[in-house]
């Protein structure tokens, strides 16, 4: 069986459970096994990693393998180029557009991107709490209230609940998220190994080092050797780091907690080859004490809002809540796998 997603507060404290029942192939030790969890620098428990480069495999197949963008020669589009044909792209899928609006910078881009090329705004929905707005400032009385539909959750809830079929047809409508926007710019804060930008021009070695055990770092120095561009610097580890383990959590991190009927509807707006070929090679993505900085100016210029697009800072930025944590893995069919099923499945 193939998986889609794992869940790392579970699967290393019961890797005996997952063998018997036939989940990790016999090649893969344990030692082995728990480098990926060692690997996980996420504050969240249940975050999942896994090396996109391929030359850490996995030791439970995937349904499709994770793989990194590999590109030769100058990558010139914009991050406003990319977030127009982005758009251009869901636009002209004709469908209901159903924006997970958090009120932080990334939804925001998101968001606003959508209404500067639709041609009918009934074609986009905002899906929002009580949150949003106070994150955002007075930009939901101003540009959404009055202007576009929208469904307003006045408290967080569990992510279960968050959209149902009253509200969102599975047959023409998306849902469409922000999320690996924080791995695109490598702001997601980690655990063990340093993010201030002090660090940022200092070899990288000599910052990680110190920090972890020499089986890790000949782990990564491994992927290192396929990921596309040299590693030199600390600021290079950061982005090589979200490239090619964190991404993999900022796109498929919501799957195992949504009802599994509306996952074939959803999608994140930065999940494209283009986002993640601007992160590694544009001169744009360089890292500035401000952060997201193509983000900020594209939304002033799409909103005229400069309060906002100026100091807009790290906020509440999640919509929902998250229960069940339990699980183990969601399969390739959208079912979860808990642990009642595994012990069931070795009764059998």
């Amino acid at each position: 069986m193939r998986i889609k997603y794992y869940n790392r507060n579970t699967i290393f404290n019961c890797l005996p459970l997952l063998r018997e029942s036939g989940f990790i192939k016999e090649q893969f030790t344990d030692d082995y096994i728990k480098l990926f969890d060692q690997a996980n620098f996420f504050h969240l428990q249940s975050g999942a990693i896994v090396d996109r480069t391929g030359a850490n495999q996995f030791f439970i197949p995937f349904v499709q393998e994770p793989n990194i963008p590999k590109f030769k020669g100058d990558f010139n589009k914009s991050f406003k180029q990319i977030c127009e044909e982005r758009s251009i792209q869901l636009i002209n899928t004709g469908k209901k557009l159903n924006i997970l609006w958090s009120g932080g910078i990334d939804s925001t881009v998101v968001l606003f991107s959508l209404i500067n090329k639709a041609n009918d705004l009934s074609q986009i929905r905002v899906i929002l709490t009580t949150d949003s707005i106070i994150e955002s400032g007075n930009m939901f009385d101003l540009l959404i209230k009055d202007k576009l539909e929208y469904t307003l959750h006045k408290n967080k809830i569990n992510r279960q609940k968050f959209f149902n079929e009253e509200n969102i047809n599975i047959n023409n409508e998306l849902i469409i998220t922000g999320c690996a926007a924080d791995e695109l710019n490598t702001t997601k804060r980690l655990k063990i190994i340093p993010t201030e930008r002090k660090y940022d021009n200092l070899n990288y070695e000599d910052v990680i080092s110190p920090l972890l055990n020499r089986e890790l770092m000949d782990f990564f120095k491994k992927s290192m050797q396929l990921y596309p561009t040299k590693v030199k610097y600390h600021k290079d580890f950061l982005r090589f780091y979200h490239m090619t383990y964190s991404m993999f959590y900022g796109l498929y991190s919501w799957y195992p907690y949504i009802d599994p009927k509306f996952l074939n509807i959803m999608d994140s707006f930065y999940a494209i080859e283009d986002f993640e070929k601007w992160c590694i090679w544009s001169d744009e993505a360089i890292y500035t004490e401000k952060i997201k900085i193509p983000q900020r100016n594209l939304i002033y210029e799409l909103t005229g809002d400069k309060l906002y697009s100026d100091k807009k800072g790290k906020g509440i930025g999640n919509p929902t809540t998250v229960f069940n944590n339990d699980w183990f893995l969601l399969t390739e069919n959208n079912i979860t796998i808990t642990y009642t099923d595994l012990m069931n499945k070795i009764k059998k």
